[in-house]
């Protein structure tokens, strides 16, 4: 496979996920993976397996968050913003 072959599969799979995760229900769905994989909140546990499992968790999401935003500005924002939701 050629390297611009491979970028532009790369490129075509990020516009999937931002089709699907721009969406209210994918917004939604998006939000609460990140509450879920310890991206907005601690993820610390004292058993190791534990911890590699939510780390394991929050590395996906992170990788789904890498590839439907591309400000880390904005990424900061929506995160601050579902912990405020969630508060509520």
């Amino acid at each position: 496979m050629k390297i611009g072959d491979h970028m532009m599969g790369r490129v075509r799979l990020q516009g999937s996920y931002q089709r699907t995760f721009s969406e209210p229900d994918g917004q939604k769905v998006l939000n609460h993976l990140m509450k879920v994989a310890h991206v907005t909140r601690p993820m610390f546990d004292k058993d190791d397996k534990v911890l590699a499992y939510r780390t394991g968790q929050r590395d996906l999401v992170l990788q789904i968050l890498s590839f439907v935003h591309k400000d880390p500005g904005a990424l900061i924002k929506e995160i601050e913003g579902t912990l405020i939701e969630s508060e509520t």
